[in-house]
């Protein structure tokens, strides 16, 4: 029993310290500094595993308890990047504008071998995609040929900029400005546009930051992986190495999108896969100036991956203080391996 006891305690001590980096991450530049970075990743499961140790410690030592309470205490303010329980507003009123970001993933759920399922598929995504026509903005990411055409034929009415494979905005304003930041990748961007929104002029940035590309190393690792076998841990050093170098990537995106928003003389709004978590220094670079949406109006947990790794929220709609969010929605239907995300805002005046 003692030493069933001592495990216990030291297994919760090992996660409260796994904890403490996850907070860490986003305080450090991981362009220095990566390491505190993958606690981060993990946030949400250390945080579930505080609440299950301080359930066990009240069922058989409650003293013990004391450990995952402070620990959850000392990082209070990260609780609400990963689980919330705001009152939101529904019903569209004048003023308001709907925004949608969604990582389509190529339309990979549409694309077929055989010509007849993907056409039947191809149908199914453009109706489901229909749901969202009122929508006023819409940001989409991993947009090949392919899936522009499903979009295309979803939204005849809207006005689209897309200079590049990969990111894609729709406005059903006028685009009167447009831009591209460059991260010279294949299908990695930051495209802009300026609408004008009820006489304001508003500018939209759509981002899709560098990918990890683990996700496939990952799945392979937790289905079959031993750690007996080398293979295994090859593996796992792949992975390690691809986040360290993509995730420093990142933060070179992240200052590049920023020092552009520096100079723009309009109300923001920053939409995108950043392919990094609440608890990572993207994320707070972003938000120094901006909201998110989920943070001010998320209700339950703002899941938005579907892939290997569980309960990431690496997609976001963020806006400038000049907007007050009004409701944001996580729409876990499984047409890409990420969720569909949206939310209305109404300009402060």
């Amino acid at each position: 029993m003692k030493f069933f006891l001592k495990l216990l305690i030291y297994s919760n001590i090992f996660i409260g310290v796994l904890t403490l980096f996850a907070y860490l991450s986003s305080a450090l530049d991981s362009q220095l500094i990566w390491l505190f970075s993958i606690p981060g990743l993990f946030y949400p499961i250390l945080f579930l595993l505080n609440i299950a140790f301080i359930v066990l410690w009240l069922l058989i030592k409650p003293k013990y308890a004391f450990i995952s309470i402070f620990i959850i205490l000392l990082g209070y303010n990260h609780i609400g990047t990963f689980i919330n329980f705001n009152k939101t507003e529904v019903g569209q009123k004048a003023g308001e504008i709907e925004i949608v970001s969604f990582n389509v993933q190529n339309a990979y759920y549409a694309y077929h071998k055989a010509k007849t399922s993907r056409k039947k598929r191809s149908k199914v995504l453009r109706e489901y995609l229909k749901n969202f026509q009122n929508a006023e903005i819409l940001c989409f990411q991993e947009c090949a040929p392919f899936s522009e055409d499903i979009i295309d034929l979803a939204f005849k009415n809207h006005s689209k900029y897309k200079p590049v494979t990969g990111p894609l905005i729709l406005s059903k304003s006028e685009i009167i400005d447009k831009g591209l930041i460059d991260f010279k990748t294949r299908t990695n961007a930051c495209i802009w546009v300026d609408v004008v929104i009820n006489f304001d002029t508003i500018r939209v940035y759509n981002a899709h930051l560098q990918s990890n590309r683990i996700t496939r190393e990952a799945k392979k690792v937790m289905s079959d992986g031993n750690f007996q076998d080398k293979e295994t841990w090859g593996g796992i050093y792949d992975i390690f190495s691809n986040y360290k170098r993509y995730n420093q990537i990142r933060a070179k995106q992240i200052k590049m999108i920023k020092k552009h928003m520096e100079k723009c003389p309009y109300p923001i709004i920053l939409c995108g896969d950043f392919n990094d978590t609440p608890q990572s220094y993207i994320y707070r670079l972003a938000t120094e100036d901006l909201n998110d949406s989920f943070r001010e109006k998320g209700s339950g947990i703002g899941t938005t991956f579907a892939g290997a790794l569980p309960l990431l929220r690496i997609d976001y709609i963020m806006a400038s203080e000049d907007f007050q969010f009004l409701n944001h929605e996580v729409h876990k239907e499984g047409f890409s391996d990420h969720y569909l995300i949206s939310a209305t805002l109404r300009p402060i005046n």
